[in-house]
């Protein structure tokens, strides 16, 4: 369609032309952005699934080398395992699901099975359920910890500390005593943490 036929056709529409021609700039411009974000998202979802394909990877790799671990550790599992090899995978796939650090430990891993096999079908899941309860809540690593500190503390979660004194001890024998000096931080009504 020419210039003069578009201009013409806006008029029966009954639009102002020059609302239709910034129009038509804005819905470029627009359709450019979408394109644009549509590509990252499509790239972002390409690399999160990248990298959830190689987590899958290496779980599946530890996976298998804990349970020969587990096996060579107790050789007297072998026979169950052989005797029903889908059973026996089912109860290990459940201790690990329910504790993953029992289940890497060959001598505890060994254990939790020996205690399903010996327990009737009906319960077996109870064990993987009793390592559930054991297991210990994994610590952030210093990185996270500090990150979640700062958030904390952005969004007023946890108030700044303040320098409420210090404290000078002594400690040693006479001869070789040393005096060390840390201050106090915390909040009024709270319990201090001391620092050097």
């Amino acid at each position: 369609m020419n210039p003069v036929e578009e201009f013409l056709t806006i008029q029966k529409q009954g639009m102002d032309p020059s609302f239709a021609v910034g129009l038509g700039k804005d819905v470029s411009t627009v359709g450019h952005a979408a394109r644009l974000g549509l590509g990252f998202g499509v790239a972002s979802a390409t690399v999160a699934g990248l990298g959830l394909a190689a987590a899958k990877l290496y779980e599946a790799a530890t996976k298998g080398r804990d349970f020969r671990q587990m096996l060579e550790a107790n050789p007297d599992l072998y026979a169950h395992q052989q005797k029903d090899p889908a059973e026996f995978n089912l109860m290990y796939s459940a201790l690990r699901t329910m504790n993953p650090e029992f289940a890497a430990e060959p001598l505890v891993a060994g254990t939790y099975m020996m205690k399903m096999i010996e327990s009737p079908r009906e319960t077996r899941g109870m064990v993987a359920v009793e390592a559930l309860s054991e297991r210990v809540p994994q610590r952030l690593g210093p990185v996270n910890e500090a990150m979640v500190e700062g958030f904390h503390k952005g969004v007023g979660l946890m108030p700044e500390e303040k320098q409420i004194g210090k404290v000078t001890t002594k400690s040693g024998p006479p001869a070789r005593q040393r005096t060390e000096e840390r201050t106090i931080y915390g909040q009024p009504g709270e319990q201090p943490s001391f620092r050097p």
